[in-house]
């Protein structure tokens, strides 16, 4: 399986991150790579990522649905 990664920008400079998906869990925290400021995670953080996957992967789902209806696939 592919590890999923989640972009997200520092509070205080602005820096984008980018981080593994199974290390935003509750209580985890990663220091910014520019100014050190430690970023915390809650518990809806991952849940509102995997969530946000759900419903594109649906969308897919949908999608491809319409188009077999019309013939294309």
């Amino acid at each position: 399986m592919k590890e999923l990664d989640f972009t997200t920008e520092c509070p205080k400079c602005g820096h984008k991150l980018t981080i593994k998906l199974e290390e935003m869990y509750p209580g985890n925290i990663q220091n910014c790579e520019v100014c050190g400021y430690p970023i915390s995670f809650e518990g809806d953080d991952a849940r509102e990522f995997s969530k946000a996957l759900d419903d594109l992967d649906h969308t897919f789902k949908d999608l491809k649905r319409t188009l077999k209806r019309q013939g294309r696939k």
